[in-house]
């Protein structure tokens, strides 16, 4: 059973029960059930809306999720510095993505990388530690 669907014009909006209820504006498809199979190879019906958000829009999902394991624990009053610090987490993402399809380096974590770009971008030596960070700091006051 496809739900409840409403259009005005060639806006439709949409809602379906899977585990709970999904939310769809769509201008692209009219609402129609499709068959999809997982990556199990199980089949199942969906919503076609359900079923292009599903094959297009995984990378962004991964970003998200990886961006929410390592993102820069920054509070800030004011909205735009928030801004700011999450693009910054999600260009280091992009970079962490690219670095991999271009070099095939499977090695390397996220944070790893991360890691190397920070210490690049301040110019530190690849080898330091935060240990000997600290520990140079505390000998110095």
């Amino acid at each position: 059973m496809y739900g409840d669907w409403r259009r005005n014009k060639n806006v439709y909006v949409s809602k379906w029960k899977d585990k709970r209820d999904v939310l769809c504006i769509t201008s692209k498809n009219h609402p129609k059930i499709v068959s999809t199979t997982n990556r199990y190879g199980g089949e199942k019906n969906k919503p076609i809306e359900i079923k292009d958000y599903n094959d297009f829009m995984s990378g962004i999902d991964r970003s998200d999720q990886m961006v929410s394991y390592y993102s820069c624990p920054r509070k800030a009053a004011k909205w735009y510095k928030t801004v700011l610090f999450h693009l910054l987490d999600i260009t280091a993402w992009n970079s962490y993505f690219i670095f991999n399809k271009k070099f095939g380096v499977r090695n390397t974590t996220f944070k790893q990388f991360r890691d190397l770009l920070i210490k690049n971008v301040i110019g530190l030596p690849i080898e330091t530690t935060a240990a000997e960070l600290f520990k140079d700091k505390k000998s110095s006051t």
